[in-house]
């Protein structure tokens, strides 16, 4: 009889536990934290004239190390360093990462410069999307990374921090044929089941400790400052003052015979060239060219090279510099790390032609404590119009912001969130180019074409809480939830919904850049979806909840209005809501299985009390 006891006693413990684990949701997989480093451009003399040579090296913010420091790469080295403040400080005792990121036509691609430890932290070569250019009739990358140095210039044989070393200043060199704008993060890894301080054991082998964890930290300044290198210029039309797609731009090296020849990759270290160059609609050329005299020859079937000084438009003055070769002369001197720019206009053969717009690159990332959003990018156009709206179910809904391009075509706007309605979400993007030749001091409205270019973006939501759905419509229960960053194969956070399909993810555990949520079925089918999606998908339940996607929501489902020092324990505690069917809830759930805890103990119970009373009568 006290046999059958023990085996009851273990069938309910056994009970109580799957009980237990059906309330807890699944352990999370590791956070990836990106903090945003400092970088100051090396030699960063563009805008000093005069300066003799070495003299721009030794500027207070611009020296950089001796060792690394030559002619040939001056223009294309940052130094790195951790931000002033807590919460910009990367984990202790953990591997660290440096990535450099690009805007591009996507919003943003990243890459640690190497191939093999973007395979780590990617899972995928970021390197090899990286503008794409050719080489001798050769199609390759157009990046070249240098590598990552210590501060007194000593090449690194591992490009990342060790779990060992302590965070100091870096150098990191690269060039590119294409693309000028760089921000700079540090990213680490930190377990959410252990305070914020164990990581995943399949990036790169971290080492495993117990660190406080900051909110503020997965808050981090998304809008970290840009640094750019490469002379480069712009074609354009003498006449509309609009870039010229199409033109091909040679660059010709003096050699020792005095003589002039088209520039090679044999002449330039890590030989990331493209020459001739072909323009995009931009109009913009670069070369990555050491110290030396050098010449400009363009081409285009519909344009006269070099074209007639005296027949430019006047306005160029408010939009060109430095024109080529009418008023600099046909030699160029370039004598780093102060890079050469050159304009150059050409006259069209027959009438000239209204060019197109494009959007040529950009970033896209959230502000999460403050609820902002920023894009930040570069049209082909100079002096563009930029307007940002908020969408509800998928269309334009209001005006948020409106912005003018600079001369480059860049521009930044941002889209404060803090006063959204429920269902409405920041999610387009409209570009106008306007008529460089009238009076530009008009206003936008009266100079613009009002004919717009569109970018639709996905919402970055600071917050998810709803349900899993296949392809068909029907919910997935007990399926992995996947994070991911739309440039990386590996997850940024995972979790997993309960038997309902239902899950959420708190502001923590999601970044500030585009993201992208995928489910694994338990029959192993993946299902990838937008955010965008997501919203569609849960739009009755999130209005029917009252949920706001944009507060930032810890894991106990507190709004945090400022950033905290710290919180040491993030947990992944998911307790569903009401479902959007007749499904009883996970609360009710675990009042039933209480109660039934309940009634099989007093079972137990009695029947022991019945088998004591039974054998003290057999004892008399």
């Amino acid at each position: 009889m006290f046999r059958k006891f023990l085996i009851i006693i273990v069938f309910i413990g056994l009970i109580f536990s799957y009980s237990v684990q059906a309330q807890e949701m699944p352990t999370a997989a590791s956070n990836e934290r990106w903090v945003c480093l400092d970088a100051i451009r090396c030699g960063d003399c563009d805008d000093i004239e005069g300066l003799a040579e070495g003299e721009c090296l030794a500027r207070e913010g611009a020296n950089c190390s001796a060792a690394n420091m030559t002619w040939e790469n001056a223009e294309h080295t940052a130094r790195l360093k951790q931000k002033i403040g807590a919460e910009y400080q990367v984990l202790p005792n953990k591997e660290t990462y440096i990535a450099v990121c690009f805007p591009s036509e996507v919003g943003g691609l990243c890459t640690t410069g190497s191939a093999d430890t973007d395979q780590i932290v990617y899972k995928k070569d970021n390197t090899s999307e990286l503008y794409t250019a050719t080489y001798d009739s050769i199609t390759g990358t157009g990046y070249t990374f240098l590598g990552l140095f210590d501060r007194d210039g000593q090449p690194r044989i591992l490009n990342y921090i060790t779990a060992e070393e302590i965070f100091d200043e870096y150098e990191w060199a690269d060039y590119t044929t294409g693309g000028y704008e760089r921000k700079f993060y540090a990213l680490n890894y930190a377990d959410p089941e252990m305070g914020g301080g164990g990581t995943s054991g399949d990036a790169g082998g971290q080492q495993q400790a117990t660190v406080e964890f900051s909110f503020a930290s997965q808050s981090v300044d998304a809008n970290c400052v840009s640094v750019a290198w490469d002379p480069y210029g712009r074609i354009f039309d003498s006449q509309t003052l609009e870039p010229i797609k199409g033109a091909k731009v040679s660059l010709l090296m003096k050699r020792k015979d005095g003589s002039f020849t088209i520039m090679t990759r044999s002449d330039l270290i890590g030989g990331a060239i493209q020459n001739p160059y072909t323009t995009k609609e931009d109009g913009i050329y670069n070369f990555v060219v050491p110290a030396g005299d050098y010449k400009i020859v363009v081409d285009h079937p519909d344009y006269n090279f070099p074209g007639n000084g005296s027949n430019l438009n006047l306005n160029y003055k408010s939009i060109y510099r430095q024109i080529y070769p009418s008023q600099t002369g046909e030699i160029i001197q370039e004598r780093p790390p102060k890079a050469e720019f050159r304009d150059i206009p050409l006259d069209s053969k027959t009438i000239s032609i209204d060019k197109e717009i494009k959007l040529m690159e950009y970033f896209y990332n959230k502000q999460k404590m403050d609820k902002k959003s920023i894009v930040e990018g570069r049209v082909s156009h100079p002096l563009a119009l930029i307007n940002a709206y908020s969408t509800k179910n998928n269309v334009k809904y209001r005006l948020l912001n409106s912005v003018q391009a600079d001369k480059m075509g860049r521009f930044k706007i941002v889209i404060d969130e803090s006063k959204f309605e429920k269902d409405e979400v920041f999610g387009e993007v409209e570009y106008f180019k306007i008529d460089l030749t009238k009076d530009l001091k008009q206003t936008n409205d009266s100079l613009t074409t009002k004919i717009a270019k569109v970018l639709n973006l996905d919402p970055i939501p600071n917050y998810i809480e709803g349900y899993a759905y296949d392809e068909t419509g029907k919910v997935l229960p007990n399926a992995i939830v996947g994070v991911y960053l739309k440039f990386s194969n590996r997850p940024y956070f995972e979790t997993k919904t309960d038997e309902k399909g239902y899950y959420k993810i708190s502001s923590e555990h999601l970044p500030f850049f585009p993201y992208t949520i995928r489910y694994t079925a338990t029959n192993g089918s993946i299902v990838k979806i937008t955010t965008t999606k997501f919203i569609d998908q849960n739009k009755q339940f999130i209005s029917g909840q009252k949920i706001d996607l944009n507060v930032y929501k810890d894991n106990k489902g507190e709004v945090i209005t400022k950033k905290p020092l710290n919180n040491s324990s993030i947990k992944n505690e998911n307790k569903p809501v009401e479902v959007p069917t007749n499904s009883t809830t996970n609360q009710s759930n675990l009042i039933l299985t209480v109660v039934i805890l309940l009634i099989l103990i007093g079972g137990v119970v009695a029947i022991v009390g019945v088998y004591i009373i039974k054998k003290n009568n057999s004892q008399i």
